[in-house]
């Protein structure tokens, strides 16, 4: 019994070994993609999105001041996506009324959360999940995309909807919150079969119904505008990046 007692303690301890050693390789790559990627960003897209004429968190500031307005007038699409078909321009609001709930708070709250708890939760997630050696390539791919940049310079509330998924794979609950962009609405499906999804999905409809007719608007501005259900493909490979973990 000594015998076999001793054999399996030192299979666990080379076990552990292996683990440790995968954690060190998993930290390492994932500090070099950290910094290859912040790099290329910093000397080339940061840059090339400044000349372009396009501000730091231009979609974020876009959407408070939205926000602003309705609290102003009880109004929060514009006049020109009210009053028939529409072309959509930079700038119209495409979500949900129930987004007013995200977005008033950073009317007084330090603007740079709105960047820090979803990029953070997102990747403590990735971080966390110890993703295969190769999977981290395509997590990079996945990083550099033109529009993964796009919706972390300008601070589109797409970044949200990434760190919904997220908490999803955590906690199953915060799935429900996918629902805010409903052409992904299919990554809310994460986490539905747990009771918090469904709680947190009452919650969501109870809080939305003084926003009634706000989301009689909402369908009519849909509906009225030159979109697609496609028009939201782009962002899939950023909402989807904690799945490839």
């Amino acid at each position: 019994m000594r015998v076999n007692t001793d054999a399996d303690e030192a299979l666990n301890h080379r076990s552990q070994d292996r683990r440790d050693r995968y954690r060190r390789t998993s930290a390492a790559v994932a500090a070099g993609v950290i910094l290859v990627l912040g790099g290329y960003e910093l000397s080339i897209v940061l840059p090339r999105a400044v000349a372009l004429g396009a501000p730091l968190g231009v979609d974020f500031h876009q959407y408070l001041s939205q926000a602003r307005h309705f609290l102003d007038t009880g109004t929060f699409y514009l006049e020109h996506q009210l009053h028939g078909p529409y072309v959509i321009e930079s700038g119209d609001p495409l979500y949900p009324p129930a987004i007013l709930y995200l977005l008033i708070p950073f009317l007084v709250v330090p603007h740079v959360l709105w960047w820090v708890v979803p990029l953070g939760l997102i990747g403590g997630v990735v971080i966390t999940s110890m993703p295969k050696p190769w999977a981290w390539p395509l997590l990079a791919l996945i990083v550099a995309d033109p529009r993964t940049i796009e919706i972390v310079m300008y601070g589109n509330p797409a970044m949200w909807v990434g760190a919904a998924v997220a908490g999803a794979l955590l906690w199953s609950w915060p799935g429900a919150f996918v629902l805010l962009k409903p052409s992904l609405a299919p990554f809310a499906l994460i986490g539905i079969r747990s009771r918090g999804w469904w709680i947190t999905l009452a919650v969501i409809a109870v809080v939305s119904a003084p926003l009634v007719g706000l989301y009689v608007q909402f369908v009519r501005v849909l509906l009225d505008s030159n979109g697609s259900w496609s028009y939201s493909l782009p962002d899939v490979p950023f909402v989807a990046i904690d799945r490839k973990s």
